[in-house]
């Protein structure tokens, strides 16, 4: 019985801390994004192969709406293994303290995830040949060049 006990409170204190894990903590709601575009991302960063020049279509949401002078810093988040949507919506720290800041917020999708596949299609690009272009280098990649595309085009 001792044990039965301790292990429901382990039980019991686990599922508060996800609880709290997993809540969204934006005070004021997560708002919409006030751009949603796309960005012509390299296939393949790191060969020089005719496929390297290949560029597929990656999703970026951006919230502008506390980037007065448009002076403040950029506040990247690098997509995970979903869709855009579900980390825009769950991640409420960034929009808490972009204002402090004068923040630009800017969510990047990941690769293969969501709708950022490249040809287009999952039957494309789900293949033996067409998931080489899937890896942590390339992501990170993408999102560098995402990064320095801000930061070029508006002297960030």
């Amino acid at each position: 019985q001792w044990y039965q006990r301790r292990v429901r409170g382990h039980t019991m204190r686990l599922s508060a801390l996800c609880l709290l894990l997993l809540a969204p903590c934006c005070t004021g709601g997560v708002p919409q994004p006030t751009r949603k575009w796309k960005f012509d991302a390299t296939l393949d960063h790191f060969s020089y192969s005719p496929e390297s020049a290949e560029t597929f279509v990656l999703r970026v949401f951006e919230y502008d709406s506390h980037w007065t002078n448009k002076s403040g810093p950029l506040f990247v988040y690098t997509g995970n293994e979903g869709p855009l949507e579900s980390f825009y919506n769950n991640t409420g720290f960034m929009f808490d303290i972009a204002p402090q800041f004068n923040a630009l917020i800017v969510f990047i999708e990941h690769r293969y995830y969501g709708e950022s596949i490249p040809w287009g299609s999952a039957e494309a690009a789900f293949t033996p040949d067409g998931l080489r272009y899937l890896s942590s280098m390339q992501a990170t990649a993408d999102f560098a060049d995402v990064i320095k595309y801000y930061k070029e085009t508006y002297n960030i």
